[in-house]
This record gives structure tokens, C-alpha cells and sequence, in this order.
């Protein structure tokens, strides 16, 4: 059972979730404070690999008022993500295809109440697939207002 803390919603309408993945992170203390306390922008954050280790890029944490120091660009600083050589070599080679890239769907807490980063390799949607899928669920939220309607 896992305790998201925090999620990067517009993925799932912005693109198309090819593979998931679960990763641990280096973080330092006052990081791992500021996302306990649900203080984290992962809009624009992304996943890079860089001489065989995994970056998390522009995740932003904001500083503490009781940190001891007000470095800024401590806020902004890559965060290294823990993965095993096979799945470095999995996501290198799935974001060598044109338009894929890799990103963090989520933040939560595992059983050993560790905080891990759930990334995906993605591809990008065209605006005709958002219009498709903005449909779908049009027709879906229709269906189960009728099924609630006549108690099916």
C-alpha cells in the first residue's frame, strides 16, 4: 500500500504511458521534510540519463523557513535516482525513439515507508488524440450516470 504525496496529474492527458517504473532517490533532509509535507512542483520536472546515472531535472522543493542555510539553488539541484543497470539500459534505449521521453508520474511512500518516484517512458499525444480521449470519457461519465439513474 503506497501514500502518494504528491502527482504530476497533467501526464496521463498530456501523453501516452508506455512503461513504468519505481525508483528510489538521494535526497537530503530538509528535501525529504518538504515532500512529507506535500511542498512539491513536479510540473515541469523530467528524467535523464547522463554517463549511466538516472537525473531527476526541475523537480522544485522550496526551502524550509527553519533551514539553516537560503541557498536558492539548492531548490532546483538534480535529484539522482536509484535503478538497477537493466532498467537504466531499458529507459536509454526506449527514449532513443523519436518523440518518447521519460517522466515522474508520482511521489509516495513504500510498505518501508521510504520515499520513492514513479517515472514512465511517455510519447507525446497529438491535440486529435486529447479531443479522442476527452470523449471517451464524456461517453463514460454519460454511461455511469445512466448506470447509477436505473441502479444497474
Amino acid at each position: 500500500m503506497k501514500k502518494v504525496l504528491a502527482s504530476n496529474k497533467s501526464i496521463g492527458f498530456n501523453y501516452e504511458i508506455l512503461e513504468k517504473l519505481e525508483a528510489g532517490v538521494v535526497l537530503l533532509g530538509w528535501e525529504v521534510k518538504a515532500i512529507k509535507n506535500r511542498r512539491t512542483n513536479m510540473e515541469n520536472a523530467y528524467v535523464i540519463i547522463r554517463s549511466n546515472q538516472v537525473l531527476l531535472k526541475n523537480l522544485v522543493l522550496p526551502l524550509n523557513s527553519d533551514t539553516k542555510f537560503s541557498d536558492k539553488s539548492l531548490q532546483n539541484r538534480d535529484k539522482k535516482l536509484l535503478l538497477n543497470k537493466r532498467e537504466i539500459v531499458k529507459i536509454n534505449q526506449a527514449v532513443k525513439i523519436p518523440g518518447n521521453s521519460c517522466v515522474p508520474l508520482n511521489i509516495h511512500l513504500n510498505e518501508g515507508n521510504l520515499i520513492k518516484i514513479e517515472i514512465a517512458v511517455v510519447r507525446g499525444r497529438k491535440k486529435f488524440d486529447k479531443r479522442n480521449l476527452l470523449k471517451k470519457r464524456d461517453i463514460q461519465k454519460q454511461i455511469n450516470t445512466e448506470r447509477k439513474k436505473y441502479n444497474f
